[in-house]
């Protein structure tokens, strides 16, 4: 979730407008660590090239 905050949410949204990508799946943000101290949410996407 770092990345995607950061501004890649943004540019990956872009992309699907201008029609050079489509978004197929998106999972919900997830502790990819559980129970680890520093594990930060992480998501996962599938992207297609247009």
């Amino acid at each position: 979730n770092t990345l995607w905050d950061a501004g890649f949410e943004e540019r990956i949204a872009g992309l699907e407008a201008r029609g050079t990508l489509s978004r197929l799946e998106e999972t919900r943000p997830y502790a990819s660590m559980p129970g680890e101290t520093d594990t930060v949410p992480s998501r996962g996407l599938v992207l297609r090239v247009n």
